[in-house]
This record gives C-alpha cells, sequence and structure tokens, in this order.
C-alpha cells in the first residue's frame, strides 16, 4: 500500500504550479509611436514646434534600459476564465492549458459645458481610450510573451471668441495655448513666440466661436515578457508584495538612496 500511495503522487510532482504569485520581467519601452492631428480656427498663429525648428540643428540619441519587474498574482475562475491582479490593476482573461492571455480595454466619455447669460457659451467633449493586452506561454515554473499598450485622446472646444467685460473672464477656459503660438516682439524689437490665448475683447478667431480640435493615437512597440512562478509559504500575501515593484532603467538603490 505506501508504494501505490508513492505512485499516486508521481503525476502530482511532475505538475508545474500555475496559480498564484508571478515575477514578470517586462523589456524597456524605447519609443512610442503617435499620430497626432489638429484642426482650429485661430488666425496668426503657429503650432507649438515651430519657435524650435532650425535646419542647422542634427539631433540623435541611441540608449538602452534594464527591464521593468512586477509581481502579479494569477487565479482560476469559472472554465477557462482567470484574472491576473497587477498592483492595483486587475486584467481578466482566459487560461487554457499553458495560453493565457488577459486583455483590458479602459474608456472615459464626456462633456462639459458654460454658459453666462451676457452672451459667452463653453463646451468641451473629449474621449479617451486606453488598451492592454499580456499573452503568455506557460512552460514549468517559467513562461514568456508580449505585452501590448495603445491609447487615443480626443479632444474638442469651443468658446465664444468675445464676450462682454461683466462676464468676469479676462482670457476664455479653453487651454489653446498648449497647441498653438502667437508671434510676437519683445520690448527690443526681437521676434518672438508666446502661448496663444482666447481674450475677452480680440477677435483671434475666423468666426464668432473659436474651435480647437486635437487628437493623439499612440502605440507602444510589442514589449518581449519572462515571467517566473514564486513561492511565499502556504499561503502567500500578495498584498505585500504588489508594491515591490522596479521600474526600467537606472533604478534608485535599495534604503533610498540614489
Amino acid at each position: 500500500m505506501p508504494s501505490i500511495r508513492f505512485l499516486a503522487l508521481l503525476p502530482l510532482l511532475g505538475c508545474a504550479p500555475e496559480m498564484g504569485i508571478w515575477l514578470l520581467e517586462i523589456d524597456a519601452v524605447n519609443t512610442v509611436e503617435c499620430e497626432e492631428t489638429l484642426s482650429h480656427n485661430f488666425i496668426d498663429v503657429v503650432p507649438p514646434t515651430t519657435e524650435s525648428e532650425d535646419p542647422n540643428w542634427t539631433e540623435e540619441e541611441n540608449g538602452s534600459e534594464s527591464p521593468e519587474l512586477a509581481f502579479v498574482q494569477v487565479e482560476k475562475g469559472g472554465g477557462n476564465l482567470c484574472v491576473m491582479l497587477w498592483g492595483n490593476k486587475t486584467l481578466p482573461g482566459t487560461c487554457d492549458g499553458s495560453s493565457w492571455n488577459f486583455e483590458w480595454s479602459g474608456e472615459e466619455k464626456g462633456n462639459s459645458s458654460r454658459v453666462h447669460a451676457l452672451g459667452y457659451t463653453y463646451s468641451h467633449d473629449y474621449d479617451y481610450q486606453s488598451k492592454t493586452k499580456l499573452s503568455l506561454e506557460i512552460s514549468g515554473e517559467s513562461a514568456s510573451g508580449s505585452l501590448n499598450n495603445n491609447s487615443s485622446t480626443s479632444d474638442s472646444w469651443m468658446e465664444s471668441d468675445m464676450w462682454a467685460q461683466a462676464v468676469g473672464l479676462q482670457k476664455g477656459d479653453m487651454p489653446v495655448g498648449r497647441y498653438l503660438k502667437t508671434r510676437t516682439t519683445d520690448e527690443e524689437g526681437n521676434a518672438t513666440v508666446s502661448p496663444t490665448a482666447n481674450s475677452r475683447p480680440n477677435s483671434e478667431c475666423a468666426a464668432s466661436e473659436c474651435t480647437l480640435e486635437a487628437s493623439a493615437t499612440c502605440t507602444t512597440p510589442k514589449r518581449s515578457v519572462r515571467a517566473y512562478y514564486y513561492a511565499f509559504g502556504e499561503d502567500p500575501n500578495f498584498t505585500n508584495l504588489k508594491n515591490n515593484s522596479q521600474s526600467a532603467g537606472y533604478p534608485q538603490q535599495p534604503g533610498g538612496g540614489e
């Protein structure tokens, strides 16, 4: 009978732990590719990059970074469902045998507006989205895979170009200075540029209402991921581990030193 019990344990000894705490090692991000669009009806303005554009300059930058480290916890759900706890984030997914796939899409849409009885109007519409996808192939107590991150933002503003002084605003709320510059001259007569603003008494736009639309779609190149299983006693406490992460690149030394 003892030999029978020993044989019954053999399959268990050959099974690698799947659920529990894993350490992710993620390649650093070197570049993020973004496509940006901007449209407006402001007059006599230039994009912010114009002030620094000089064909006589040639710039080049190269570098590499150590990977990012993060503890995560993976737990099984009903059927092939599973979930990954990553810090304070939750990534739902599926765990089919050795193939683990986690994905989450975040979205925030909305609008705000302000209207004054004396003729001032302002509105802002926004749409922000992000998507995270992590795939792992498990092999024993280690795994390899990839991480993808994508995001997009879209903002649309509308504001009165001119309004009565009694409204109480000398400049509008539209953040046009973040996107556009106005050519001016300093006290010595030298040409310079300054952030554009929608002022109360002046006409800065080609219509009675100023409009500004800005959007950006950013894609992070696929990053390689390596994962390693860790056992911390019979009852591992992820709460004590989830903040034990290491960012990519040059880290702070343990103990708070630099």
